[in-house]
């Protein structure tokens, strides 16, 4: 007994001690992502987000002015500072005090040079201009020419159409825009549906087709209000389609059509709340849902589950990705192989059956002999030839480079891409994809805070209305918590977690926490179990996408029971995501109800920093302590070595020789 206690301890001890050991290096390992963040680009990014915003709702050059004066003046002060004579040049804080200066007025000149093209842009594109107008014609009876660019359900009931306008006539006001309006329609009987010819009915709207307004225009009174609404009738005109084929099928149409089939068709079998679920994880579908789920989701913080995000994206290009990495050209002179031994078996087994004289000899029929059932039969033909056709040949020597692997996950995302709407989070999460695959392409690593900067600058750029996204917003704040805060509270954890459970509690939690002054902002409450609820909806949502792209697929081809089979594990996943929302949301103290006002937002972004900088503080401690722990721990094996030549102490070495 006391030996196998002796050896159980021992093996237990060798295990603690590797585990220890692999913890300390994920911790090291980890430690390593603080290289990668690049902030020169944060000053430019968020001075560009809040010019761009109030530029949109208050004007560009009224924004201008005040801008240009405090650069200029900060300008001015900086160039006086680094022209001054610098007296005891000697000292180390002067001779620091000019690289700082130089690279403060760098940024000054990027934050300029990045406010002077916004504003330009906005003014040469014409949305300074059409910004104004319909703001100096809101609340008026206008009538509003454009052109129909998306329509889709929001509910069973709501109907969302957007419109891109091109004129606007009113009383006091007639002008050329270049701006885009929402138009939310009702489901009505179907007699109203056919009072006008031609009328508002969202299924007589196709994208591309023209469309006539009569109504009020109208902005939200929030800080997101990136497109007005439209109050009124729409009308389609004659000879109304902008479609590039007429004559053709248009594929719009076709994937439109195929997404009304896959929601009707998954209603009858597993039902709307279910479909919602299924169809919203995987492209973001969610117009069957109820508005009592709707809201049971947002109070659980799982409502982000049913808008496609970076989660779906990287998914989709891991996916593709990972399946090109088990493609072995090699098998295929494996598969030739195997073809043909099975084509050599089976014309022997014919001859054998049939008595057909084989090539190069001939077969006899199996007869008895002196008793015994059957005798050897013998053969004269010739052994296979192991040697490949040429294309065969040169194909098994094939290799596939990593840039096509990357390629095909690239393309893998652009076909997921069509199933989506353009929608502030979809954007991001594409662009923010493009520019993470085009560093694989290039083999510089990984620069994800760099790569978002870049991201969010072009949005803002080629789409200012981004600014006042809320969608948009949520998603950039959450990328930027998982860069930035995510691997320090991970490493936090490793302390008493295996490496995966630190990163997957500390995902939803630094998420969670830095998106709170948003949604504060946007809503007045607060979920207080989002942490927990994420948590256990993690493993369930990537089943749920991936059952509703499958059963996409399968009804595009005609497949209906494994589209049906497709639903069902997916309605299975949905089911579990629907319970867990519903506990959540019906816990005890849930939500937190301070209101959106100016204050309580204040006081939680100021908690938000106070707690951010807190745990910045804790991992660069902990990143001192493990850092000069590993290299006393270095420093004395390499004494070690050189006193008892080779070992790390002689006293380990006595301890055994005392034992044998």
């Amino acid at each position: 007994m006391r030996g196998l206690y002796g050896s159980l301890r021992h093996g237990w001890a060798v295990q603690a001690e590797r585990w220890a050991e692999r913890r300390g290096s994920e911790e090291l390992r980890a430690q390593g992502s603080l290289i990668h963040l690049d902030l020169r680009l944060i000053p430019a990014t968020l001075t560009l987000w809040g010019f761009t915003a109030l530029a949109l709702n208050r004007g560009t050059w009224s924004v201008l002015h005040p801008a240009a004066c405090v650069l200029i003046g900060v300008l001015g002060c900086l160039a006086i500072a680094l022209l001054a004579p610098r007296g005891g040049a000697d000292s180390r804080l002067a001779k620091a005090r000019g690289p700082f200066l130089f690279r403060l007025a760098g940024q000054g000149v990027l934050v300029a040079c990045v406010i002077v093209a916004q504003a330009v842009l906005l003014c040469a594109t014409g949305v300074d201009a059409s910004r104004a107008t319909l703001h100096q014609a809101q609340g008026r009876s206008i009538r509003l020419s454009g052109v129909v660019e998306q329509v889709r359900p929001i509910d069973p009931r709501t109907t969302l159409t957007v419109i891109r306008l091109e004129e606007v006539q009113g009383r006091a006001v007639r002008a050329a825009v270049n701006e885009r309006v929402r138009v939310y329609a009702r489901a009505t009987s179907g007699k109203a549906r056919q009072d006008a010819k031609g009328g508002s009915g969202n299924r007589q709207l196709p994208p591309g087709t023209r469309v006539t307004a009569i109504g009020t225009v109208e902005f939200g009174e929030g800080p997101f209000t990136a497109t007005a609404r439209l109050r009124g009738t729409l009308f389609a005109q004659n000879n109304s389609s902008t479609s590039g084929n007429p004559g053709g099928a248009d594929p719009r149409g076709m994937l439109t059509g195929l997404k009304e089939r896959l929601r009707a068709h998954g209603r009858e079998v597993l039902g709307a709340d279910s479909t919602a679920i299924v169809l919203g994880t995987a492209y973001g579908d969610d117009s069957l849902m109820s508005a009592t789920i709707r809201e049971e989701y947002k109070l659980s913080g799982l409502s982000h589950l049913t808008a496609v995000s970076g989660a779906n994206i990287a998914l989709m290009f891991a996916a593709a990705y990972r399946l090109m990495l088990h493609v072995r050209p090699y098998r295929i002179a494996t598969g030739y192989l195997h073809y043909r031994s099975w084509v050599e078996r089976l014309r022997r087994l014919g001859e054998l059956r049939h008595g057909i004289a084989g090539r190069g000899g001939a077969r006899t029929r199996p007869r008895r002999h002196d008793g015994a059932r059957h005798v050897t039969v013998t053969s004269t033909d010739p052994a296979p030839s192991a040697t490949l056709p040429p294309l065969v040949r040169r194909l098994s020597l094939l290799s596939v480079p990593r840039r096509a692997v990357v390629l095909c996950g690239i393309a893998a995302v652009l076909t997921y891409a069509t199933l989506l709407e353009n929608e502030g989070s979809v954007v991001r999460s594409l662009a923010m994809g493009l520019l993470g695959a085009y560093a694989l392409l290039r083999g510089s690593g990984r620069q994800s805070l760099a790569a978002l900067q870049v991201t969010v600058l072009a949005c803002l750029f080629l789409a200012p209305h981004r600014a006042l996204d809320a969608g948009f917003a949520l998603s950039v704040t959450a990328t930027a918590a998982l860069i930035l805060l995510g691997p320090p509270l991970a490493r936090l954890f490793m302390r008493a977690l295996p490496g995966f459970w630190a990163h997957a509690l500390a995902t939803p939690i630094v998420a969670s926490m830095w998106c709170t002054p948003l949604i504060l902002a946007m809503s007045g409450k607060v979920p207080l179990y989002a942490v927990p609820a994420n948590l256990a909806a993690a493993p369930l949502a990537p089943v749920s996408m991936l059952a509703g792209l499958a059963a996409l697929g399968f009804l595009a081809t005609g497949i209906t029971p494994l589209a049906d089979l497709c639903l069902r594990v997916g309605g299975l996943a949905a089911a579990g995501i629907e319970r867990i929302a519903l506990t959540a949301a019906q816990a005890p103290g849930n939500p937190w109800e301070p209101g959106n006002n100016l204050p309580a937002v204040l006081l939680s972004i100021t908690a938000v920093a106070g707690l951010s900088a807190l745990l910045w503080w804790a991992d660069a401690r902990r990143y001192r302590t493990v850092t000069h722990r590993r290299y006393l721990r270095v420093v004395a094996r390499s004494t070690g070595t050189r006193g008892t030549g080779g070992n790390i102490t002689g006293r380990k070495e006595a301890t055994g020789a005392e034992r044998l």
